[in-house]
């Protein structure tokens, strides 16, 4: 059944964020504080710990791109389904199984899934707000994963005593069933009308378009860095702390904080611009990351924590919210490329760790190295605004030229 009118402003935020909740914050994310059980239970290292995170974001790599691909297809909402059922599944299965190569094949297919809802629900949840009017709602999409994070947590650390890694898998599985036919529902495919007039608009020319290079480039940066954490987090707190507990609370405490910052940083951005507000999100991240290394303390993973779980997602929502205001015609394209550069990232941050980790025995060097990066991607928005400013003085200029010559001529 077509629908003949578009939902209101909040069932698209509501949908974006349950989708995210499942497949980024449960799909992709659980992994990380049920990697230190799984890793007791079944005697892995820390080289299948990262292989298994890598194959994860391998697969977020190619539904990235794949998801470029079906940008401007009407089936998109069909595709986002997919995905979305796609990722309460493998989530489920990685419950049936104690084989490395099979958790092999569905991490990988959990990245592919969790690439296809942010990529292609994002984008229908962000174009059904930008037709209302309703951009305050952005934030409500995008913290879906920071949910997704501490809800994850949350079941672990109630859990962990009772449930065996498996059960576990599943437990968070069942959980996401009802908030996955919520999505289901509340994204739906927009009216024709308005659906093909989002399609089929003439592209528009903004004066900011060479900025997005640059954001690219600083989003691949973050991807890298972040990644490290957003990893071996819960691992490592343990290993500083000797806590059973205090790796999951930190990673509470990390979700809680992602969940909260997808609201307060776009005001923070609305008053100092989109740039600023990234390059200091990117600082405050590095610090983030940097502090466990600093000092094993829980006080240091606490403060960690809140800087790492505060702006990982603000990036993400200002990065995102920020292409589509540069393509506005091509949101779902743009973000796709965004998420694969970012994913790119992600693949090569837990290799690189992974392997210091075990030639070092620690996660300080790891650490240490991805904070360094992430704060050098702050610079880089910073610097191609600079040069976009320079780029639109020089095309005014050269107009203005112009337009002397031809009155000369007259």
């Amino acid at each position: 059944m077509q629908h003949s009118y578009a939902p209101p402003a909040w069932t698209a935020a509501l949908g974006g964020m349950f989708g995210l909740v499942i497949a980024m914050g449960v799909g992709r994310f659980a992994y990380t504080p049920l990697l230190p059980i799984m890793q007791q239970e079944y005697g892995f290292g820390t080289h299948v710990a990262s292989g298994l995170a890598t194959v994860n974001y391998g697969g977020y790599l190619l539904g990235a791109l794949l998801c470029t691909l079906a940008a401007v297809s009407a089936r998109r909402v069909w595709l986002f389904r997919i995905s979305l059922a796609l990722s309460v599944a493998t989530t489920a299965a990685m419950g049936l199984s104690d084989t490395v190569a099979i958790w092999w094949g569905l991490r990988f297919l959990a990245g592919l899934a969790s690439a296809g809802v942010l990529t292609l629900g994002t984008a229908i949840a962000l174009d059904s707000l930008m037709q209302r009017g309703a951009g305050s709602w952005r934030g409500v999409i995008f913290g879906g994963v920071g949910a997704g994070i501490a809800l994850s947590g949350v079941v672990v650390l109630a859990l962990d005593r009772l449930l065996n890694a498996r059960e576990l898998w599943l437990a968070l599985a069942l959980l996401c069933l009802p908030l996955a036919l919520a999505s289901w529902r509340l994204l739906m495919r927009l009216p024709r009308s308005s659906h093909h007039a989002a399609l089929h608009a003439a592209p528009t020319k903004t004066t900011r378009s060479s900025l997005l290079p640059w954001l690219a480039a600083a989003y691949f940066s973050v991807g890298l860095g972040y990644i490290v954490s957003g990893t071996f987090l819960v691992a490592i707190v343990q290993t500083n702390t000797a806590s059973s507990t205090a790796g999951t609370t930190t990673w509470i405490i990390a979700g809680l904080a992602a969940a909260v910052s997808t609201l307060a940083w776009p005001i923070l951005a609305a008053r100092t611009g989109y740039v600023r507000a990234l390059a200091a999100a990117y600082a405050l991240q590095a610090l983030g990351i940097m502090l466990p290394a600093l000092s094993p303390g829980l006080v240091a993973a606490y403060a960690g924590a809140l800087l790492f779980g505060g702006t990982f997602m603000g990036i993400v929502t200002l990065t995102m919210s920020l292409g589509q205001e540069l393509a506005p015609t091509q949101s779902a394209r743009v973000l796709g490329l965004l998420t694969a550069v970012y994913g790119t990232g992600q693949i090569i941050g837990p290799l690189l760790a992974g392997v210091l980790a075990e030639q070092t025995a620690s996660f300080t060097l790891p650490l240490v190295g991805a904070a360094i990066i992430v704060a050098i991607g702050g610079i880089l928005p910073l610097i191609g605004a600079q040069r976009a400013t320079h780029d639109r003085t020089a095309s005014a200029a050269r107009t203005y030229n112009e337009r002397q010559r031809i009155q000369s001529l007259r």
